[in-house]
């Protein structure tokens, strides 16, 4: 539960300007607010148990919330205007037990933010975003927080020392701000550091890559000199994560092979990352988890060259898009200890390009090629009409891999949305595996329930993810032939599931449910069943009652109601369950 986590951590993000990093932040403290009390009012807030270990704060009121009673409080986060600009705060008496903080906020004034953590000294995590300007001049204070062990500051505001200045990049402070950033550099525990802002000196990224005790580094502002400055300086870094790198090139990625605990890299939307980076890629010597996400958009716009030209090849005039050429892609299948490949939305790949990389990697154990398809009928850089993977049915190769664990082939969503590149004949190959003990195929589109049935085969299956997926045929029949499953994640409702008798023959241990609404026949059957952890995803409220009673034999629920967002009906039903089931892992969003 979120009040029980080993990494504690305190965060101000912004919610407005999301890039590709502050997306990957806010969704996991999305996740984790959920398994908090989350509060709008005076009202809802007093409804709250004294021995309440995680708070959501949105005060949407004029009250002022004193925090006393909370003997046990651990995770903190609250809404920017609960700390006004001129350094008034609407929150009182933070204990002494706080481990974790998150406000989401504009203008900050750091002095009142930090006097009001003061009487908490055991937070050890440190997240900060801001939409607003933040006061550099403000002393960042961390000598309260001894056990600091991670520190992410987020924004898309300006730094401001002495006067205001109007809101481009290029007027902030740096000096300032590398006076500011300067504290970190005494946290003797530091082992993460998340930096997005529109702009971070140099000298402070490298002050704050090299320290002795770092693990993870991640920055939207990494430039090419900044990694040569790594290896110079040897960092210790073995995380580095520069989604949405806008600075960072193929150059710069010559540099990482030298950086000797580097295991995990995100380049996703790196849009000055692609072919010609990734021999220098390939060559780091103990790559295990790589991200080579594309951005949705890189993929929408006109066949123009929208990829700079490169040193390193002459081929620059005749590309279209960062990752085009088979010749350099598959050099992806060099780094052979490469354990998690991760590759959204890269429309280019093909499924010769994927088997040549795949089948080369022999310690790969989890490949998501989410979304790797174009929208229908449009035409794809050097691909067909329907998107590379239009071909996909040619994926059958993946069941020949002898150690892939888990396979995710789901669609994409958002803006402009991505199909899953699954095909029935795909995923009726999987049945062959030998390895495979997770499958997600969340939004996949045509997929045939004699292709589910197929999986049977595959006794070692254990998890597959078909959230948001539309069966053609049988889907109950498909799910019941399925004897080795124990966690399934399911629509009832898009597909006719009589969810009592699938219960009835088998003992799930999770299950994923999405219902229209939650019928007393379904919630009999899941009372009954023998499924321990819950997640149910109705679109029509359910009365809270029957909530209730499903806690009483689960060790986790999470409940969503699509068309319920009252703070006031959650605080309830938070309330009327945990009397029940103290002990219950339970998130509502």
């Amino acid at each position: 539960m979120f009040g029980k986590t080993q990494s504690l951590v305190l965060t101000i993000v912004a919610l407005a300007c999301c890039g590709a990093l502050h997306a990957q932040y806010e969704k996991r403290w999305e996740s984790i607010a959920c398994h908090s009390w989350r509060v709008s009012s005076a009202d809802d807030f007093s409804a709250v148990p004294d021995d309440a270990d995680s708070l959501v704060i949105e005060g949407r009121d004029d009250a002022v919330y004193d925090l006393s009673r909370f003997k046990n409080l651990q995770q903190l986060i609250v809404q920017s205007h609960l700390i006004n600009p001129n350094g008034d705060s609407r929150l009182r008496n933070l204990p002494s037990t706080l481990v974790g903080f998150r406000i989401a906020c504009g203008d900050i004034k750091f002095a009142a933010l930090m006097t009001l953590l003061k009487n908490s000294p055991h937070l050890n995590v440190l997240e900060i975003s801001c939409w607003g300007a933040f006061d550099v001049k403000s002393k960042l204070r961390l000598d309260y927080f001894g056990d600091l062990t991670t520190f992410t500051f987020i924004t898309f505001g300006r730094a401001d020392s002495e006067i205001r200045h109007s809101p481009w990049d290029s007027l902030i402070d740096l000096p300032a701000v590398d006076d500011w950033l300067r504290p970190l550099a005494n946290l003797s525990k530091l082992t993460k550091v998340v930096l997005d802002m529109p702009r971070l000196p140099l000298p402070a990224t490298l002050r704050i890559a090299t320290l002795p005790t770092l693990k993870s580094f991640a920055s939207t502002q990494v430039t090419d000199d900044a990694l040569a400055g790594f290896v110079e300086m040897e960092s210790p870094i073995e995380e580095l994560n520069l989604a949405g790198n806008k600075l960072v090139t193929d150059y710069g990625m010559e540099f990482l092979p030298r950086l000797k605990n580097l295991r995990r890299l995100c380049v996703a939307g790196c849009i000055n990352v692609g072919d010609f980076g990734i021999p220098h890629i390939a060559a780091i010597p103990h790559l295990e988890e790589l991200d080579i996400s594309a951005q949705v958009w890189e993929y929408e716009y006109p066949p123009t060259p929208t990829y700079p030209l490169n040193h390193l090849s002459t081929r620059g005039d005749d590309r279209n898009f960062r990752l085009q050429f088979p010749e350099y892609l598959s050099q992806l299948g060099d780094i052979k200890t490469l354990k998690v490949l991760t590759a959204h939305n890269v429309s280019t790949f093909t499924s010769k390009i994927l088997s040549d990389v795949v089948m080369a990697l022999p310690s790969l154990e989890t490949l998501d090629i989410s979304g790797c398809v174009g929208q229908i009928g449009k035409k794809i850089g050097n691909a067909s009409n329907n998107g590379a993977l239009s071909d996909a049915s040619h994926l059958e190769f993946l069941h020949t891999h002898k150690s892939l664990k888990k396979i995710v082939l789901a669609a994409t969503l958002g803006d402009i949305p991505r199909p899953s590149p699954l095909t029935s004949a795909a995923l009726a190959s999987l049945a062959e595996s030998q390895t495979v003990e997770a499958i997600d195929i969340s939004g996949a589109e045509g997929i045939a329930a004699d292709s589910i049935a197929a999986l049977s085969k595959a006794k070692q299956l254990r998890t597959l993810n078909m959230g948001r997926v539309v069966v053609k045929g049988d889907l109950g029949a498909a799910l019941l032939s399925l004897t080795q499953l124990e966690s399934v994640s399911v629509s009832e409702y898009k597909n006719n599931l009589d969810i009592p008798e699938l219960l009835a023959a088998r003992n799930y241990v999770s299950l994923e449910l999405r219902v229209l609404t939650l019928r007393d026949d379904v919630l009999r059957a899941l009372a009954n069943s023998t499924i321990q952890h819950l997640s149910i995803v109705s679109y029509k409220p359910a009365e809270e009652a029957k909530f209730v009673e499903l806690a009483e034999s689960l060790k986790s629920l999470k409940v969503f109601q699509i068309r319920n967002g009252d703070s006031t009906e959650r605080v309830s039903l938070r309330n009327k369950i945990t009397a029940v089931r103290k002990e219950l892992d339970l998130a509502i969003e």
